[in-house]
């Protein structure tokens, strides 16, 4: 599943398709910002536990993607 805020940079046929042979559908209802603030919310929270990881362990920034690795996958 995939919650967006329906912004245009997911209207492009090649995104469409590739959500199509990923077979990822799209749960967010246009023009309703209350579904909206479910995937903010989202996203916030995974990357203040990205900012905690990096903080908690004194890793260094570059270290960013694997941290988020991490968050995704826990």
């Amino acid at each position: 599943m995939l919650r967006t805020d329906n912004g245009t940079k997911y209207e492009s046929n090649e995104f469409q398709n590739y959500c199509i042979e990923a077979r990822i559908k799209e749960t967010t209802t246009p023009y309703t910002s209350e579904e909206n603030c479910v995937a903010e919310r989202k996203n916030r929270s995974i990357v203040e536990t990205i900012h905690a990881t990096l903080h908690d362990q004194g890793l260094q920034k570059f270290l960013w993607d694997e941290a988020a690795n991490t968050t995704m996958y826990v």
